[in-house]
C-alpha cells in the first residue's frame, strides 16, 4: 500500500513550482510579469513568483474563512477504505502568502472509522492530529516546501461531513484548525505560524487512472 507520505509526495509534484531565493523587488516584478503573461496567454502554463515569500514568514492564510464550494479531484485508492482529495488555494505574493494545496485523505480502520468509510458527521479527534494516525487526514502544503522552509500545516481540530461517497465525493469541512509540521517526517513543530478554514465545501468526480 503507498503510504501516506508517497502518496502526499505524489499530490504536491501537482503543482510543486519555484522561483529561486530572495524577496528582491526584481524577483516580485518577475511574478507580476508571469502573471500577466499567464492572463494574456503569452507566457507558460505554470505557477509562478509565489515562492519567494521569505522562509521566516508563514506564507499561509491566518484564516481562509468561509470558502464556499470549490473545485478539486477526488480519488478512491481503495473504494470504501481509503478517499482523497485535494484542491488548489491560490496566494498573494505582495501579501506575504503562496499558493497551497490543501489535502485530504480517508482512511479506514483509522481514526473514526471502522471497517469502512461511510457517509455522517465526524469530528477531527486525537487520533487525526498525526499522519501515522490519521483517519481524518488533512492539511495544507504550500507548494514551494522545501530544504528552506520544510513547514505544513496539519488539522488538529474540525468537523467532516460526508454526504456521498460512492459516485462522487460530497460533503463539507467546518471549523478546521491547522498547525505546523514538518513536511518530510509529519512531527509537529514549536511555530507561531497557523491556519483554519471556516467552511469549505466539495463536490467531486472521482478521477480514475488505467
Amino acid at each position: 500500500m503507498t503510504s501516506i507520505a508517497t502518496w502526499f509526495a505524489l499530490a504536491l509534484s501537482v503543482v510543486a513550482c519555484a522561483c529561486g531565493d530572495g524577496l528582491a523587488d526584481d524577483r516580485r516584478q518577475e511574478g507580476a510579469d508571469a502573471r500577466a503573461e499567464v492572463a494574456d496567454g503569452s507566457g507558460p502554463d505554470a505557477c509562478v513568483a509565489d515562492a519567494c515569500i521569505a522562509p521566516d514568514e508563514c506564507r499561509v492564510v491566518e484564516d481562509y474563512g468561509c470558502m464556499g464550494q470549490v473545485a478539486g479531484i477526488a480519488v478512491e485508492v481503495n473504494p470504501g477504505t481509503r478517499l482523497s482529495w485535494h484542491t488548489n488555494v491560490d496566494g498573494d505574493c505582495d501579501a506575504g502568502t503562496t499558493e497551497v494545496l490543501l489535502m485530504m485523505e480517508l482512511l479506514a480502520e483509522r481514526g473514526p472509522f471502522e471497517d469502512t468509510i461511510s457517509p455522517g458527521t465526524y469530528m477531527v479527534g486525537s487520533d487525526d492530529v498525526h499522519r501515522d494516525t490519521c483517519g481524518i487526514c488533512i492539511w495544507i502544503s504550500p507548494n514551494d516546501v522545501g530544504d528552506e522552509d520544510p513547514r505544513c500545516y496539519f488539522g488538529s481540530a474540525g468537523t467532516l461531513t460526508l454526504l456521498e461517497i460512492e459516485e462522487r465525493f460530497v460533503g463539507r469541512l467546518e471549523d478546521v484548525e491547522f498547525a505546523a509540521i514538518e513536511c518530510a517526517t509529519g512531527d509537529p513543530l514549536e511555530d507561531e505560524c497557523s491556519s483554519r478554514i471556516a467552511t469549505v465545501e466539495f463536490d467531486s468526480d472521482y478521477y480514475f487512472t488505467d
